[in-house]
């Protein structure tokens, strides 16, 4: 026998190659790495086990549609867990889950799009009205636009005299003020003016105080003339004189689209709809004021947007039928806001946008398919060597070694593509196979190994997890069961756990 060769491999971090033959494979490379994982020093491991987050009570059979954390911002306050299961919010108190006050029914059972900013969670469906969650207070995120009052002439004499005209605005408990609603008008004689049935609001819409607004005698230009700090009286006099009248009554305060995408950057609430080719984005500190001009038009206005995320200083919008773009915000101010084409070759059709190592990195789609994961640093794309038989090529797709793979996605149900970063990797959930319905299947993309950052990362992919949205939870990965079923909330990649639920990992 003659005598074996012997190779050796300082590290066994080349990950998956499923897009070569065997032997042509780097010496790093595996086409079989399922269920694996990498330690500090490029030696190969089974990857964690999964398990039944804090051995919570099981939700009875539904859909999860979105999962996230709240931090409030009071000192000493703990975070708590949430997600949107069927047509409701929900929390998890202990080992229960617990159905947000007033929530019930008020989704569609869609896939939510949510973001914190402040001391508030901001949801929607994409359908339904904008909603908003402190922990406590679930109510609408814009702020609604009241009816008139009535008004008559009150007893006692004043100084009132000539044709007036009233309006009424409702504020949130942010102390932040709406459109004016409609107006009611009195021809007064010295008198003072009697405001009856001011208008209330329902509890659902947030509303602390009400702002009573008048025009001059003859004048039709409203100003402030006095408030009421609750949202249950209804009468209120009105005896200020024109001479008094200073401050005028708010102009374009509108309320935030039913948006599908959101995120938040540098103070402003970024948000998309189902739709249209539309950026639209809040006041600077106001997340519930979008005024009529504050939007963009992204690229020709055709296509629809897919996905929002935040890349370096910019806002990332994928589109489903061109490339992404970024919004830059420079200074911050709208005038200077600066919308540039990247120069990726591929669009997208999933919501995936995920930040990693000042890179971003998206779910490319081609003719309808997916094509790859694709990584931008700026505005163009990561270029990977790849290694052949006959050489060296190059490639814009920084999942080329497993392109066979990302052909068995289930494109139509690429809207349900959700990734995260976790211990310097990228892992995306997938409908992985060609008929699946939810997804099946999680990838790693390990972009820091041996503790060096490498341009080209390696791929591993983990089965036996049907996962649906991945959330970071104190220090924790969880993920929502994916599809119709009992609704759990599943710990991931628990060190020293070898089983999955039980079930042992192939």
């Amino acid at each position: 026998m003659a005598d074996r060769e012997i190779f050796p491999l300082p590290a066994f971090d080349g990950g998956l190659n499923t897009k070569f033959s065997s032997h042509l494979v780097a010496d790093n490379e595996s086409p079989d790495c399922l269920n694996v994982d990498l330690d500090e020093k490029g030696a190969v491991k089974t990857r964690g086990g999964s398990r039944i987050y804090n051995s919570h009570t099981t939700l009875p059979t539904g859909v999860w549609y979105g999962a996230g954390v709240y931090q409030p911002k009071t000192a000493g306050v703990n975070s708590i867990l949430y997600g949107f299961y069927n047509s409701s919010m929900i929390y998890l108190s202990g080992t229960t889950w617990v159905t947000v006050a007033s929530s019930d029914g008020q989704m569609s059972e869609r896939p939510v799009a949510h973001t914190q900013y402040d001391n508030y969670i901001f949801l929607c469906d994409g359908v339904r009205t904008p909603y908003k969650w402190n922990g406590t207070d679930f109510n609408k995120m814009g702020i609604e636009v009241p009816g008139a009052a009535s008004v008559t002439t009150a007893a006692t004499a004043g100084s009132l005299s000539g044709v007036y005209s009233w309006k009424v605005t409702w504020a949130n408990s942010s102390l932040i003020e709406g459109d004016v609603g409609s107006s009611v008008t009195l021809t007064m004689a010295a008198g003072i003016a009697s405001l009856t049935a001011v208008p209330t609001a329902p509890v659902s819409y947030g509303v602390v105080r009400r702002y009573i607004y008048r025009t001059v005698a003859g004048g039709s230009v409203y100003y402030l003339t006095g408030q009421i700090n609750d949202n249950t009286t209804t009468t209120f006099k009105d005896e200020t004189p024109d001479t008094s009248l200073v401050i005028q009554a708010p102009t374009d305060q509108g309320k935030p689209p039913t948006f599908t995408k959101i995120v938040e950057l540098k103070d402003r609430l970024f948000m998309s709809t189902a739709d249209d080719a539309q950026i639209y984005y809040s006041e600077i500190g106001v997340p519930y004021v979008v005024k009529v001009t504050s939007t963009e038009l992204v690229g020709k206005g055709d296509g629809k947007i897919r996905s929002l995320g935040v890349h370096q200083d910019a806002v990332f919008i994928g589109k489903d039928s061109d490339s992404p773009f970024l919004l830059f915000l420079a200074d911050n101010d709208p005038i200077n806001f600066l919308l540039v084409k990247t120069n990726a070759n591929y669009s997208t059709l999933s919501p995936m946008a995920v930040n990693y190592a000042n890179k971003v990195m998206y779910l490319g789609n081609e003719a309808g398919s997916p094509i790859g994961f694709i990584a931008l640093d700026g505005v163009n794309p990561i270029v990977e060597g790849i290694a052949t038989d006959s050489g060296v090529t190059q490639s814009d797709n920084v999942s080329f070694r497993i392109q066979p793979d990302i052909q068995l996605f289930n494109k139509s149900l690429l809207a349900g593509v959700d990734a995260v970063v976790w211990k310097d990797r990228v892992l995306v959930t997938v409908p992985y196979g060609t008929t699946s319905t939810a997804n099946t299947r999680i990838y790693c993309y390990d972009f820091v190994r041996r503790d060096q950052p490498r341009a080209a990362g390696a791929w591993f992919p983990w089965d036996s997890l049907a996962i649906s949205y991945f959330v970071r939870y104190n220090n924790k990965l969880l993920g929502t069961s994916a599809g119709t079923g009992l609704g759990k909330m599943i710990e991931l990649d628990v060190a020293g756990l070898y089983t999955d639920q039980g079930s042992a990992i192939n």
